[in-house]
This record gives structure tokens, C-alpha cells and sequence, in this order.
């Protein structure tokens, strides 16, 4: 890692804004909702012809059910391997990217997948490539996957991703930084439950007794829900319980027969989610009319991802070389989850939140920091190396975990 290998990787990326921006706007002016596998795979081909234009070894993995998938590799004449995780999808239907363009005002680009994440995978592989330029090859391997269901919960694409993160001793996931310029060190574990009640149909105004209203009974068991967890909450205030959508019935002079609602859960910890299951398990024992069924569907789709010694190791490296080139570096915890749940749950190091600073993902502000681009791509970069400088220091931390 000599002196002058450092400055040409960061002049390199100090010369690269403009070709990076440009990168972004041709990205993002492609639609690739997780549904659209046309356009999923125009942004694969894009990143595939990228990657082999800069010299490095590309695998497409076809996929049926979804865009296909990439993986971009570094090959050096060290050790340690280093797995990034992006993903090419985003929430936006067809037609947005023609409807809302990307454009820069100020210091932001706002557009569609602006931040999440089409900045965050271009610099990934910018990063890559400064590594090129300066000549750093102390490593084994390093490896870019790009995923296209990531927005869906990574069904798909997380069986295939997790045999590569095992041969790595680090995976980095380039979601964005925080609106704030924090990186990410913990998430909260995901799950999503389906209650449905069934009733008995009735005439409203003729026979209502002959029937059994299933919203009535919907109406208690989520009354019974909100104040369990609010007792809950008070020894365990990091799990939370949302009945996020429910529906029911088909005409005002018919009794209804079925309801259903959708419940959105979030954890911090394993304890937290045994105890919100059990919560939910006893909610189907709690029937006011016994005529009516409950059914209960779901399950938890993300672990959660606590702060491991490894991960506060690789907080302090990221911390490091942010401070040589300016940045004021923090951790946080968020409450929306990632591939990094996943990553944690096999027990490898994970960091998170490493792509240029943005905010208002899925949604028609969405966008990224233009000065911000640069900055996180070079600091990238820098952690990359200092990765591999720790790597023993980083696989003992994590022994601990």
C-alpha cells in the first residue's frame, strides 16, 4: 500500500465525478422494478460490459424467476477475500423513469434508484477499479454480486449469494449511507404475518342473527394486539407491531364472512423475536365469538443483525480512513433491514451502509448526495485495503462473536 499507489487510486476517482454521475443517469433512466426482468437485465449487461471493459472476470447466472444475476471479481496474489453485496432492482413501476428523469439540483441527484441503489453499486465498482489503478492486489479475491430481487426480500438470489459470502472473510452491503452520513452496524429482523378470520355471510337487514361478522372479531383481536404490545414495549421497546393493511366484507347489507390483516413485525434481537411470535401464536386462543376461525400465516423474513466484535472491528477501520481524507464517521442501528440480516445470520463480518450519503428511497424524491459520491467511493476503497491489512485481527474478533 505505498504512498504513491494511494494517490493514484484517489486522483483516479478525484477525476471520475463526471463519468460517474453520467454513469448514474444512465442507469437510472432504465426501469427495473423487481418484476421487470427485461429491465433488471439491462442494468446486468450494462455492469457486465463495465466490468470487462475494466478487466475484470464477469459470471452471469441466469435466472427464470427473476433479472439475472452478476458477479464482478478482482483477482489478486494475496489473501483475504471480500465479498460486496449490490442489487440492480428497484420499487418503481414501468413508465417512472420516462415520467420522472433524473435530474441535479443543487447538490442533489434526484431520480429513481438515485440511491437505492444504482450510486451505491457504481461505487462499488468504481472502487474496484481504483484498486486497479493503484496497483493493490495484497488480496485473493474480491468480489462484486449484483442481485435483482433484493427489493422482494432476496428469495431468489440469497441461496445464491450466501455460498459466495461463506468462502469471504468480510462482506461488505452497499446500501446508502444515512441521510446523516452514518454507516450501518445493526438491523432490526423483518416479519410479516397474515390473519385471516372466517365467519358465517348473512343477510344484514333479514337474518342478521344467522350470521357471525368476522370484522367485528377482526376488531377485537387487533384491539388485543395493540395492547399487548404496548405492555410489551414497555420492558422491550425495540419491537414493534404494525397492522399495516386489512380488508373485508363486500356490501354494507351483507354480514362478512372473511376478513384479513397483514401485520408488519420488527425486532432488534433473537429474544425479542421469540417473544413477538409468541405474542402472535396466542392471538389465534383469543376468540370473543367461538363461531368465528382465526388462521395465521407468515413468518419472520429477516434475522435480525445485532453489533458482533467483528462488526464494531470494522466499524473502527471504516471510522479510520474516514478521518485521512475528512469525513466524520458514525454507526448507527436502523429498524429496516437489508441483505446484511441474512449475511449475519451465517456469522460472517458485515458492515452496511456504505455508498454515497441519500434519502427518501421509494419515493418521487428519492436521491443521492452529488458531493458525497467521490468522498464514500474513495473511503470505500481505503477500507477495502484496510480489510485485508486487518484481515487476521478481523477473523479473530469474530471468533469472539
Amino acid at each position: 500500500m505505498t504512498t504513491e499507489g494511494i494517490r493514484r487510486s484517489q486522483e483516479f476517482l478525484q477525476t471520475c465525478e463526471q463519468a460517474f454521475i453520467k454513469d448514474l443517469v444512465v442507469l437510472t433512466s432504465i426501469d427495473c422494478g423487481t418484476d421487470n426482468k427485461t429491465g433488471v437485465d439491462q442494468i446486468g449487461t450494462w455492469v457486465g460490459q463495465r466490468a470487462n471493459e475494466w478487466e475484470m472476470d464477469v459470471n452471469l447466472l441466469p435466472q427464470a424467476e427473476c433479472g439475472d444475476f452478476l458477479t464482478a471479481t478482482l483477482r489478486g496474489q494475496g489473501k483475504g477475500k471480500i465479498l460486496l453485496l449490490a442489487h440492480m432492482d428497484t420499487v418503481y413501476p414501468s413508465g417512472t423513469a420516462a415520467s420522472r428523469p433524473t435530474r441535479i439540483e443543487g447538490n442533489k441527484i434526484i431520480g429513481p434508484g438515485t440511491s437505492d441503489m444504482k450510486s451505491c453499486l457504481l461505487a462499488g465498482l468504481y472502487a474496484m477499479r481504483a484498486l486497479q489503478v493503484e496497483g493493490f492486489s495484497d488480496f485473493e479475491e474480491i468480489t462484486l454480486f449484483c442481485s435483482s430481487d433484493e427489493e422482494t426480500g432476496s428469495i431468489y438470489s440469497s441461496p445464491v449469494y450466501e455460498k459466495e459470502a461463506k468462502k469471504a472473510d468480510v462482506v461488505l452491503v452497499l446500501e446508502s449511507a444515512r441521510e446523516n452520513g452514518d454507516i450501518v452496524s445493526s438491523r432490526k429482523g423483518i416479519g410479516n404475518f397474515i390473519f385471516e378470520i372466517q365467519g358465517q355471510a348473512a343477510h344484514a337487514g333479514v337474518n342478521p342473527k344467522r350470521g357471525v361478522n368476522a370484522i367485528t372479531e377482526m376488531g377485537y383481536l387487533i384491539i388485543n394486539l395493540d395492547r399487548k404490545m404496548q405492555e410489551m414495549q414497555q420492558d422491550y421497546p425495540g419491537i414493534t407491531i404494525n397492522p399495516g393493511a386489512i380488508n373485508g366484507g363486500t356490501k354494507a347489507n351483507v354480514v362478512p364472512d372473511l376478513t384479513r390483516l397483514e401485520i408488519d413485525v420488527r425486532v432488534t434481537n433473537t429474544h425479542e423475536q421469540k417473544l413477538a411470535q409468541d405474542l402472535l401464536d396466542k392471538l389465534t386462543d383469543n376468540r370473543v365469538n367461538p363461531k368465528t376461525s382465526i388462521k395465521r400465516t407468515g413468518r419472520f423474513t429477516r434475522f435480525p443483525w445485532t453489533k458482533t466484535p467483528a462488526t464494531a472491528f470494522l466499524v473502527e477501520q471504516a471510522i479510520h480512513v474516514a478521518e485521512e481524507i475528512g469525513i466524520q464517521l458514525e454507526d448507527t442501528a436502523t429498524g429496516g433491514a437489508s441483505d446484511a440480516n441474512i449475511i449475519a445470520k451465517l456469522g460472517i463480518p458485515v458492515l452496511d451502509g456504505l455508498g454515497p450519503i441519500g434519502g427518501n428511497s421509494h419515493s418521487s424524491d428519492e436521491y443521492v448526495l452529488k458531493a458525497s459520491i467521490i468522498p464514500r467511493t474513495i473511503m470505500l476503497t481505503s477500507l477495502l485495503k484496510r480489510i485485508i491489512k486487518y484481515r487476521e485481527q478481523i477473523l479473530e474478533a469474530n471468533r469472539t462473536s
